[in-house]
Formats: C-alpha cells, sequence, structure tokens
C-alpha cells in the first residue's frame, strides 16, 4: 500500500511501470517523472481505465476518495471515464462565456447600436473574470461586487447595463433547460445605480465636451438629434420623443405641445429657433412620412422610445471618460435655468420656457405668454450653445 513517502521516493526508469495502492487503485509513473493515479475496470463486457489524476495536483488520499466515486457509478451502471468526459463536455459548454455566444445567436434582431454597446459592455466588464466560470459558480455577491465597483469608478449606466446582460443570459439558459437559480434577479437596478445630484448644472465645457463627443459617435442620427433638441429647447424627454409633425408650425416657428403630453397638463408653446428648425428638416428625411417626428426605427406608426435617447445620452456620457462629472440628461433643463438666469434674463420668462407652473398667488394671475421676449430668449440660447462648440 502506498504512502506520500514512498511515492515520493518512485524515480523515473526507462520505461513507464506502475505501483499498486489498494482497492484496485494503482499509480503509473511515466519516463518524465509524472505520476499518475488511474484505476481499471470492467462494465459492459469491455475494459477500461479512469486517469484519476497527476500526484501533486491530486492527493494520494484525495485519489481514494475518487475511486470510491468511480466504484459508486459502477454500480449505477455507469463508466467513471465516460463520466468524467461527459463532465468535462458539460462544462466547456455551460460556461458565462459559452453561454454569452448562445446568447448573441438566439438576439440576431438587435439595431446595430445595441448589439455593439452590448459586446463592449460584455468584453470590457464581464468577459475577463467570468468568461470562464460555469453558469452554477457565479452567485449573486459576485455580480453585485462587480455592478459596485463599475459603479465605483462613475459609469452607473454601464453598472446596470452589465446586470441586464448576466439576467438575460441566465434567462436564456433557465429557457434552455438549465436548472439552475438566476443570481441576477435578486440585484435591482435602482440599488446599484448610484443616482447623480439632482443639483447638476453643467458648465459650458461640459455642453461642448458633450457635443463634440455626441458628434462623434455612430449613434442612429435620429437619436443624436433628438438629444441635441432636448438641449436646445429645454423641453422633457417624452415631450422630444413623442412629438408628432401636426404640433410644429414652420411658418410661424413655433412648437405647440397638447396638454395631454406636458408633465403640467398644459399646452406649452416652443418657440423654435433657426437651429431647431434646421435640425427638424433633418428630421423629415429620417421620419420617413410618419407621423412622428421620431419614429420607431421599425415601425414608423410608433414613436421611438425615450430610453433610446436616454442610452444615446448616457453612452455619450461614459464616453467622457472623466473629462466631465457626470450628470443625467434631465440636467440640460436645469442648466439652461442657471446660465440663463445668471446671464439676466428674466425669471418669469425662463419659467415659461421651462414650462413649469408657478402656483402662487401671483403664479395663478400671471396668464402671460411673454411670446417676443422668449423668442429672443430661446435663439439667445440656442446661440450660446452653438458658441460654446465650435
Amino acid at each position: 500500500m502506498l504512502n506520500d513517502t514512498k511515492i515520493k521516493a518512485l524515480k523515473p526508469q526507462e520505461k513507464q511501470y506502475r505501483v499498486t495502492d489498494r482497492d484496485g487503485l494503482y499509480l503509473v509513473v511515466l519516463p518524465t517523472g509524472t505520476k499518475t493515479f488511474r484505476y481499471d475496470y470492467k462494465i459492459n463486457g469491455r475494459r477500461e481505465t479512469y486517469t484519476i489524476g497527476v500526484y501533486g495536483i491530486v492527493t494520494l488520499a484525495r485519489a481514494r476518495e475518487m475511486l470510491l466515486e468511480a466504484k459508486r457509478l459502477l454500480a449505477d451502471g455507469i463508466s467513471p471515464s465516460q463520466h468524467k468526459q461527459d463532465k468535462r463536455q458539460f462544462e466547456s459548454e455551460n460556461t458565462l462565456g459559452a453561454w454569452w455566444k448562445k446568447y448573441l445567436d438566439a438576439n440576431q434582431g438587435f439595431a446595430a447600436g445595441t448589439l455593439k454597446m452590448k459586446i463592449s459592455t460584455y468584453k470590457k466588464d464581464i468577459e475577463p473574470n467570468f468568461s470562464n466560470k460555469l453558469l452554477s459558480e457565479i452567485k449573486t455577491n459576485h455580480i453585485r461586487k462587480l455592478c459596485e465597483d463599475i459603479n465605483e469608478r462613475g459609469a452607473p449606466t454601464t453598472a446596470v447595463r452589465v446586470k441586464t446582460i448576466f439576467n438575460e443570459i441566465y434567462n436564456l439558459a433557465i429557457i434552455k433547460g438549465m436548472d439552475i437559480p438566476n443570481p441576477a434577479t435578486a440585484i435591482i437596478s435602482k440599488g446599484i445605480y448610484a443616482k447623480v445630484s439632482r443639483n447638476r448644472a453643467l458648465s459650458s465645457n461640459d455642453i461642448r465636451q458633450f457635443i463634440i463627443k455626441l458628434n462623434e459617435s455612430e449613434l442612429y442620427p435620429a437619436i443624436k438629434l433628438s438629444i441635441e433638441i432636448l438641449l436646445y429647447t429645454m423641453l422633457r424627454k417624452s415631450e422630444v420623443v413623442n412629438a408628432k409633425w401636426d404640433e410644429i408650425d414652420f411658418e410661424s416657428k413655433m412648437w405647440t405641445i397638447p396638454a395631454e403630453r406636458m408633465k403640467a397638463r398644459r399646452a406649452h408653446n416652443v418657440y423654435l429657433s433657426e437651429q431647431v428648425i434646421s435640425r427638424l428638416k433633418d428630421l423629415q428625411v429620417y421620419s420617413r412620412g410618419s407621423d412622428f417626428v421620431f419614429p420607431a426605427r421599425g415601425n414608423k406608426t410608433k414613436p421611438m422610445a425615450v430610453s433610446s435617447t436616454n442610452r444615446g445620452a448616457n453612452e455619450t456620457i461614459e464616453k467622457l471618460n472623466g473629462k466631465v462629472e457626470p450628470f443625467v440628461i434631465h440636467d440640460f433643463r436645469r442648466t439652461a435655468s442657471t446660465i440663463l438666469h445668471e446671464k439676466g434674463y428674466n425669471t418669469d420668462h425662463i419659467e415659461k420656457c421651462l414650462a413649469h407652473v408657478d402656483g402662487s398667488v401671483r403664479g395663478v394671475y400671471n396668464k402671460a405668454e411673454y411670446e417676443s421676449e422668449r423668442r429672443i430668449l430661446m435663439q439667445d440660447w440656442a446661440d450660446m450653445i452653438d458658441e460654446w462648440v465650435k
């Protein structure tokens, strides 16, 4: 019977030789000096050899345990050698990396921009430490820690996207028959998304850096234009993205948003700068005869999703790589208000442009539209942006 002292004393010879242990376990010593535990057995009338492992990687005690496991398999009519091969194949087919490829194959309908974003996120943030792990090895705390690390580097949107990719891969695996829990379901996106301060106002340089990066991006042109129009008009995302052509009067340079589309449920007039008119005319090409200024790419009878604009802006912000402090697209409105107040524009005019409702007594009685003043203000604001971006 073997022990560690005897095994270490075994020297290689010209030809390989074996030394027996007990219960059928033996050690093969190769001319190279490698010592391998093996077990010979019969199953269904044939002889097979089960290679347990190399000494030094597998201890003698562990080899004896594996021998017992092999004998249990034999008792159930299962070949230990075939079982080992099947297990290796299963493991190679059920790593996160393997299922990532299946996930891409199952989602051929991704828009080009979405696909590029997902691939980039996977390769940068998921692949290095997770692609070779079995789905069963990845736990909720592993994903949460990764998301927290990404969040701490100032990329909260990427953190949420990483969680989403994990979630979608596991959902696919489960649908395809894998009997495993989804570790991403326990992670709530709001819990990992570090909200950016609601007091963020951008500087002129922030806007410049953002617009330059936006122009360099490969986003769908209509998405880029929706983001620019948000900045120029001071509107909310849904108010822009759900716009219809019958709301816009190019002759009077006015966009009338009906009450049902406004947060305050009051119709709102937007006095259009030359810059916005130019972009709207460009959008007539992309809208392909749709009633919507920003139709969905796959269905011109519906508007583009607000999330498309949001995602496009967030991707652009992330690509600034720290040149600008984190912000969200809604901060465009706060930025316009801050800068215009600093430059001495009338508060009532600014608030009307932002479609803010003043609930004070003064606000209730102040029904003035300030059309001429607001036309000047909106054109001045657009000119400021263009000057910063030069």
